[in-house]
């Protein structure tokens, strides 16, 4: 054991081993503070990596509702103005029914 010791006590940054070993706590980082609670080693730029993806798909997500809203507000729009216009057309037909038979 003597030799390990002297082994451990030898590195400027020594192993996880030996910091057990000379009585030290290992500094986590935090991809050893993941690997610990979920058993699942995740590095920095994987984590990076998720949130990025996670913006993009929120981001696409926005633009696919604000174009469906639009879309739904144009049809709600036409659907209005064809029975505004239908309507106009009644009338006018009505309009020249009544003169006509006025008329004779």
């Amino acid at each position: 054991m003597g030799v390990y010791n002297a082994v451990c006590a030898g590195f400027k940054n020594p192993p996880r081993q030996c910091l057990k070993t000379l009585g030290r706590e290992p500094k986590l980082s935090l991809e050893d503070v993941i690997a610990a609670r979920t058993g699942i080693a995740i590095t920095k730029a994987e984590i990076i990596g998720l949130c990025f993806v996670i913006i993009i798909l929120n981001v696409i997500v926005v633009y696919l509702c604000r174009r469906r809203a639009r879309r739904d507000m144009q049809n709600e729009m036409n659907t209005q103005i064809e029975s505004a216009v239908s309507q106009y057309f009644a009338l006018t037909q009505k309009s020249k029914m009544t003169d006509a038979s006025g008329a004779i």
